[in-house]
């Protein structure tokens, strides 16, 4: 998980409170890597986290050789350890939580497959890292596949189409 929380560059955050300014200079980090370094300092790791340029595969190592090291006994033995424990179980639900590791396949309801013009998309997501997400036509007289690109494409012109019928005159459509 600590891995997966360094790997997600920039997750979607929602600001209702208004646009804010500052006379400093902020370097924004993604919250997901503050909470992998919280996580990683919970377990009792040395460090104040893992330095800012650390790719993937170096969070990875890291990672792997510190929880080798650790024994969890002596971890949860003393008191600061044991609450630490419980802080980090409940920030690794949190983060299981907003942040899945796994993709599940879902139809995909709002656009029509390019080839048969029915509903019956489906979202693949990839097997392995760096495969590619398949979009499937699960109508079985289509069974057309789109690639992820053709998908975005189709999903902005299916967009564009929605607002266009919404900004249309009533009994005017091209």
């Amino acid at each position: 998980m600590i891995t997966h929380l360094r790997s997600v560059e920039r997750a979607q955050q929602f600001d209702t409170a208004g646009v804010r300014s500052s006379s400093q200079w902020v370097i924004p980090v993604p919250q997901t890597w503050r909470l992998a370094d919280e996580l990683i300092m919970l377990l009792g790791h040395p460090t104040p986290g893992f330095p800012s340029d650390a790719g993937v595969w170096e969070v990875d190592a890291i990672t792997e050789r510190f929880l080798d090291a650790i024994d969890p006994d002596m971890w949860v033995s003393r008191e600061a350890g044991a609450e630490d424990a419980v802080r980090f179980y409940r920030l690794m639900q949190t983060a299981m939580a907003q942040h899945p590791m796994a993709e599940y396949e879902h139809r995909i309801r709002n656009i029509r497959c390019a080839a048969c013009k029915e509903r019956t998309l489906l979202w693949k997501p990839p097997l392995a890292f760096e495969d590619d997400v398949r979009v499937v036509c699960e109508n079985p007289a289509c069974g057309a596949e789109v690639s992820h690109d053709r998908f975005q494409a189709l999903a902005q012109i299916e967009e564009w189409n929605a607002r266009t019928r919404k900004t249309e005159p009533e009994g005017e459509s091209a």
